[in-house]
């Protein structure tokens, strides 16, 4: 299934806006682990609810391993291994208990994502900053979406709050471009904001 968009927009009805916006953001972010699992939601004719359900959970499940920079194989094997039991038990409640406990509270912890974000270089991977500072600004505005804002999206850039080059790096608490602070503290989520419309 790589490379193999599982979504066809006559799919939209069934599985709801939500659910195609996050199969949408996941396949732009080059991931593709997850397709069994929708597959098996397919196949055991899921509701609404029950795609944004599983898909909620894969996403966090996907971007928390991609912070830690974790490896693929062990998530091909669980979502293939959890959408065989979804097609054989006919339930998703099982499976997204599972993950949230295999994955989450066992291998990608909240202490492990605060460490791992403190030396997260976003510099390297643009696309994936746009992705989780959509998912925040989201989170953070009444749930209200500005619409289908995919990070491959032309009209939506990064913005830096402190600049790459200050017209006086006094003013941020550094020396000049080579200080460590500034360095280290340039590409880190929390001075990176979205902008919407023209490249500035």
């Amino acid at each position: 299934l790589n490379g193999v968009n599982p979504i066809d927009d006559s799919f939209t009805d069934q599985i709801g806006n939500k659910s195609v916006t996050i199969i949408n953001e996941l396949n732009a972010l080059n991931f593709h682990a997850y397709y069994p699992m929708v597959l098996a939601l397919f196949k055991i004719e899921a509701t609404q609810k029950e795609f944004s359900t599983a898909l909620s959970m894969i996403q966090r499940i996907l971007l928390r391993n991609k912070i830690v920079g974790g490896g693929t194989n062990w998530l091909e094997k669980l979502f293939a291994q959890e959408a065989s039991k979804i097609v054989q038990s006919r339930d998703i409640g099982d499976s997204i208990d599972y993950l949230n406990e295999h994955a989450i509270t066992e291998r990608l912890t909240d202490k492990k994502i605060q460490s791992a974000m403190e030396s997260f270089d976003f510099s390297k991977d643009e696309k994936f900053a746009k992705a989780l500072l959509r998912i925040i600004e989201n989170t953070f505005n009444n749930s209200k979406e500005r619409g289908d804002l995919l990070p491959t999206n032309s009209k939506i850039h990064l913005d830096h709050i402190m600049p790459q080059v200050p017209k006086d790096y006094s003013d941020w608490g550094c020396t000049s471009a080579d200080d460590i602070n500034f360095k280290n503290s340039l590409w880190q989520l929390g001075n990176l904001t979205l902008w919407y419309g023209p490249d500035n």
